[in-house]
C-alpha cells in the first residue's frame, strides 16, 4: 500500500483538465488533420532520428531545427538561429518570452513568416544536446502553432497548447524525459529539486 503523499505516485491532472486537455488535442486534429497524431514517428533522441554531426555551433543547431521542421511538416520553411550570449554585458534576447514561475528557457520561436523560423537559443544551452534537442521541439512545437493559427495569446494557454501540439506532432518521448530537471536548492537540507526547462 502506497502512502498518499509519495511523491513517486503517478500524478494525473484532475479530470476536468483532462478534458480540456482532451478536447483542445481534438481541435488540433480537427483542424490540422489526423494524420500527425496517427502516423508521425515517436521520435527518439538517437542517431535513427537524429543522424547530423553534432559540433556544437549555429550549423549543427540549425539542421536540429531543420530536421525537426521536416518532421513537424514545415519541412519548406528555412531556418535562422540566433544564439544568445547568457552574460550580464549581453543584451536582452530577441523574442525570448519571460518565464513563468519555475520555469527556465533555453530555446524559443522568435518568429515564423515569409517562409523563415527564426530560433533563439541560450549559448550555454548548446553545450548539452540531449536537452537542447528536447527544448528545440517544444519552440518547433510552437512554431507549428503559429503556422496553422492555432497559438493562443495568453502565455500559460500557450504553453499547455505547446505541450499538446509536442504529442500530437511525436516528440512526446523528447520533451516528456527532459521536461523537469533537476537543480540543488539551498534549502539546507541540500536536496535537489524538479524544474521545468524549455
Amino acid at each position: 500500500m502506497s502512502d498518499d503523499n509519495d511523491d513517486d505516485d503517478v500524478l494525473l491532472p484532475p479530470a476536468e483538465q483532462q478534458a480540456q486537455l482532451v478536447q483542445q488535442l481534438a481541435g488540433l486534429v480537427s483542424n490540422c488533420g489526423y494524420e500527425p497524431l496517427v502516423t508521425a514517428p515517436l521520435l527518439e533522441p538517437t542517431a535513427t532520428f537524429f543522424p547530423d554531426r553534432w559540433a556544437g555551433g549555429e550549423a549543427s543547431m540549425r539542421r536540429v531545427c531543420q530536421r525537426l521542421l521536416h518532421y513537424a511538416g514545415l519541412g519548406d520553411y528555412r531556418i535562422e538561429v540566433a544564439i544568445h550570449e547568457d552574460k550580464p554585458s549581453a543584451p536582452p534576447a530577441e523574442g525570448k518570452p519571460n518565464p513563468l514561475t519555475g520555469e527556465d528557457i533555453h530555446v524559443w520561436l522568435i518568429s515564423i513568416r515569409d517562409g523563415v523560423c527564426r530560433i533563439g537559443v541560450e549559448a550555454t544551452a548548446m553545450r548539452e544536446p540531449l536537452g537542447l534537442v528536447a527544448a528545440t521541439s517544444r519552440a518547433i512545437a510552437d512554431a507549428f502553432l503559429v503556422a496553422k493559427g492555432r497559438a493562443p495569446n495568453q502565455r500559460g494557454a500557450r504553453e499547455q497548447m505547446i505541450d499538446i501540439a509536442s504529442i500530437y506532432l511525436g516528440f512526446g518521448i523528447l520533451t516528456t524525459e527532459a521536461s523537469m530537471r533537476h537543480v540543488s536548492g539551498a534549502d539546507g537540507n541540500f536536496r535537489s529539486r524538479p524544474r521545468k526547462s524549455k
